[in-house]
C-alpha cells in the first residue's frame, strides 16, 4: 500500500510541474516498521536502520523541500500539530484526489458527505464519548515516556517466598516470557537462591497504591519514576457563544463517523443510497511520544465508509 501510495503522490508531482529533486524526495520516503505504543528502547534520532533513512533525515527532507513543517516554528513549535508547506500541500490534495476519485466517482452506490467539525453536545453525549472516551496514562518522570496503563503490565517476583521485586513489561504475545526473563536477571543480580516465582501478569490500573511506587519503568527499569494512571481526555472542548458556561460546552469531533450517523436519514431520502463515504477531519488529542509523526496528528483529515 505505501508503494502504491508513494506512486500516487510522485506522479501527481510530476504532472503538477513539480521540481525533480521533490519527486525523487517523495520516491525516496519509506516508513519505518509499526512501533509500539511506547517502546522501551529506541534507536538514535539520527542513526538510519537497515539501511532505511532517520527520522531526523526525514524531517529535513521535508522541511528542506517544503513539504510539512511544525506548526508555530517560530515560537518553539506546538506538538502534535504541523503546517503543509507548498509542496505539502500538493502531495495532500493528490492524494485526497486519488482516493475521492477512486472510492467515490467510480461507484455508483457511493455519495460523499462533510459534516460540521463541531456537533450538539447532545450526539457525544448519547455515543458515550463524554462519560468514557478517555485513556488511563501514566507517565515515566526520568524518560518523559508516556504509556498507556492497561498496556503496562507488571508483576510481583518473590524467591521461596520473598520478594525479590518488581518487574514491568509492555504488552505483547510475549510478555509472560519477557517478566520471566527480567526477574531471573533480577534474581542473578540479587545472588539468591531457591525457586523463582512470579505473580499473575496484572496490568498497571490493578496495582495497589503502595505496589505503584515499586514498580520499575519499562524504559529506565527503575522503580518509583512512574506516575499513578491518570484520565488522558481525547477529546477537545471549546465554548459556543459569548459566555463561557456550562450551558456552552462543545466538542470538537473526535471521530469521523459521527456525521454519518446523524445525517444517515438525510443521505438515504437525497443520495438515494444505502451507503455514503466521508472525508472529513477529525480533531483528538495524541500521545505522539515526542515523535515527528502524522499518523498521530492531533488534527487530521481522515476518510471512512459505513
Amino acid at each position: 500500500m505505501l508503494a502504491s501510495l508513494r506512486g500516487v503522490l510522485s506522479v501527481g508531482l510530476v504532472a503538477d510541474g513539480a521540481p525533480r529533486a521533490a519527486v525523487r524526495a517523495c520516491r525516496r520516503l519509506r516508513c519505518a516498521s509499526p512501533r509500539s505504543a511506547a517502546p522501551a528502547v529506541e534507536a538514535p534520532p539520527d542513526a538510519a536502520v537497515d539501511g532505511r533513512p532517520s527520522m531526523d533525515e526525514i524531517v529535513n527532507v521535508c522541511k528542506r523541500r517544503g513539504f510539512i513543517f511544525q506548526s508555530s516554528e517560530v515560537y518553539g513549535g506546538f506538538a502534535g500539530f504541523f503546517d503543509y508547506g507548498p509542496l505539502g500541500v500538493e502531495l495532500r490534495a493528490n492524494i485526497k484526489k486519488a482516493w475521492w476519485r477512486d472510492m467515490v466517482h467510480r461507484r455508483e452506490d457511493v455519495v460523499g458527505l462533510d459534516s460540521s467539525i463541531i456537533a450538539a453536545p447532545a450526539v457525544w453525549q448519547a455515543s458515550g464519548h463524554v462519560d468514557g472516551f478517555s485513556d488511563p496514562m501514566v507517565d515515566c518522570k526520568e524518560s518523559k515516556l508516556r504509556y498507556r496503563a492497561d498496556q503496562l503490565f507488571w508483576a510481583r517476583a518473590d524467591v521461596d517466598g520473598e520478594t525479590l521485586g518488581y518487574v514491568s513489561v509492555l504488552e505483547s504475545g510475549e510478555m509472560e516470557a519477557e517478566a520471566l526473563a527480567m526477574a531471573n536477571k533480577m534474581k542473578k543480580k540479587a545472588k539468591k537462591q531457591g525457586e523463582l516465582t512470579l505473580t499473575e501478569l496484572k496490568d498497571f490500573t490493578e496495582a495497589a497504591d503502595d505496589e505503584q511506587s515499586l514498580i520499575p519503568s519499562p524504559a529506565t527499569g527503575k522503580p518509583g519514576s512512574l506516575t499513578p494512571p491518570r484520565d488522558f481526555n481525547l477529546m477537545f472542548q471549546t465554548n459556543v457563544g459569548p459566555l463561557s458556561d456550562t450551558s456552552s460546552v462543545a466538542y470538537l469531533r473526535p471521530e469521523t463517523a459521527q456525521g454519518i450517523f446523524t445525517n444517515f436519514k438525510n443521505v438515504v431520502a437525497t443520495g438515494r443510497v444505502k451507503v455514503c463515504r466521508r472525508r472529513p477531519r477529525a480533531i483528538r488529542p495524541r500521545n505522539s511520544g515526542g515523535q515527528f509523526g502524522l499518523l498521530r496528528n492531533s488534527a487530521r483529515n481522515s476518510a471512512q465508509t459505513f
